[in-house]
């Protein structure tokens, strides 16, 4: 559709594809949509007595493949197989996420830079491979005091180039 002489872009999206089991060493999975993977990365942060980077300080992002998926270790020290909460923020390459060392919450700034983002709960009873409610970076409030939207899963195209907002 066109508006304006301009295509309508469709909203950055982020979305879990698998969740290792509690207590399991399996990496973190996912997808972005409508994202420029040249131009951006995911911080991943996990929660185990506070929120953590991953996989590591000197590498606080994951890199996204042309075709959109990305995965992250997330199981790179001491108790990290025991996180029961996690997120992602797809942000600019450039951006340099914070570095949370067991911090209670994580800061505002990873939403005001991310373009998408995502949150689950981990748990001993949770499945190993799940697709979970997504998250993105959009201002609808949740009772987690997180942001939703469902993933739409109908473009054949995961990554954009240049498409809107610098992305």
């Amino acid at each position: 559709m066109l508006i304006a002489g301009f295509a309508t872009a469709a909203e950055p999206q982020v979305a879990f594809t698998h969740v290792p089991p509690y207590g399991s060493t399996e990496n973190l999975a996912g997808r972005v949509e409508n994202v420029d993977c040249a131009t951006h990365a995911v911080a991943v942060y996990i929660f185990v007595d506070g929120w953590w980077t991953k996989p590591s300080f000197a590498a606080p992002l994951s890199p996204i493949a042309s075709d959109g998926t990305w995965t992250c270790d997330i199981t790179t020290g001491g108790s990290d197989i025991y996180a029961t909460q996690l997120a992602a923020y797809v942000v600019p390459r450039d951006y340099a996420p914070p570095l949370a060392e067991g911090w209670p919450q994580l800061p505002d700034e990873l939403a005001a830079n991310a373009v998408a983002s995502v949150r689950a709960p981990c748990s001993a009873s949770s499945p190993g491979t799940t697709t979970p409610p997504t998250r993105t970076g959009r201002s609808t409030s949740n009772s987690r005091g997180g942001t939703t939207h469902p993933m739409r899963t109908t473009r054949s195209t995961s990554c954009n180039r240049g498409s809107r907002r610098g992305i």
